[in-house]
């Protein structure tokens, strides 16, 4: 995967990184039946772990009271910032770090639903995770991606 993205100097190109287990969805029907099952609403506080091109992002920026994200790549993190509507933005806070360290840490709202395309790498540790925040967790929509070979 390439993407490009504008910013100081130019186009920077944003690049897929198997160390990571960044594998990104594309696939509209799988993306829709995340959403329809995190049945989002606006008094719902969302976390999104790793928001990769944004496309779990943008609408549960639209749908959700607040949207909280966690991802460690940089690049991708403003990829996607920029892009979420100026109306929807003040109810975005984006967390640079990596989940495996950070966890639900940072996370402000008390109580939340966590919606991730998770990489395979770290899903023990999310696993474990969400049992030990399991006080604060509405619910978790979470589809685990295996490793990429190509």
């Amino acid at each position: 995967l390439r993407a490009y993205r504008g910013g100081e100097g130019g186009l920077k190109k944003l690049v897929r990184r198997k160390s990571l287990g960044q594998v990104f969805l594309k696939d509209s029907g799988v993306v829709g039946n995340i959403l329809r099952r995190a049945a989002i609403c606006d008094s719902d506080d969302v976390v999104e772990i790793g928001c990769g091109l944004g496309v779990l992002t943008l609408p549960l920026s639209q749908k959700a009271r607040s949207l909280t994200i966690i991802e460690s790549d940089s690049g991708f993190l403003a990829e996607t910032c920029g892009r979420i509507p100026r109306e929807c933005a003040h109810r975005v806070t984006s967390l640079h770090g990596d989940f495996t360290k950070i966890g639900f840490d940072k996370v402000l709202p008390e109580r939340f639903v966590v919606v991730t395309n998770l990489p395979y790498q770290i899903s023990t540790f999310f696993i474990q995770t969400v049992i030990a925040n399991r006080s604060r967790i509405q619910k978790a929509i979470v589809m685990v991606v295996f490793p990429y070979k190509g």
